[in-house]
């Protein structure tokens, strides 16, 4: 799914990817929600959450209200 956002310059390409679809894309700028849920909804959940978290080229940002997986919280938040 494809939207523009309108900012202040100009507008600016919004794409919504499942986390199941995002092997072999790349995108300036990447937003995973929930990264506990990822993990939690297939058996291979982990192995799914590096693919969305190596998507960015150049900013990641993790939004959650749940605990971390372990794996992530271990490198700290900030």
């Amino acid at each position: 799914m494809s939207h523009s956002v309108n900012s202040a310059e100009e507008d600016v390409p919004l794409t919504v990817v499942p986390a199941t679809l995002a092997k072999g894309l790349e995108f300036d700028h990447v937003i995973v929600g929930e990264p506990a849920a990822i993990v939690a909804a297939e058996q291979r959940g982990l192995h799914r959450l590096y693919v969305v978290l190596t998507r960015a080229v150049s900013k990641l940002t993790v939004l959650h209200a749940e605990p971390l997986p372990a794996e992530l919280a271990a490198f700290g938040e900030s």
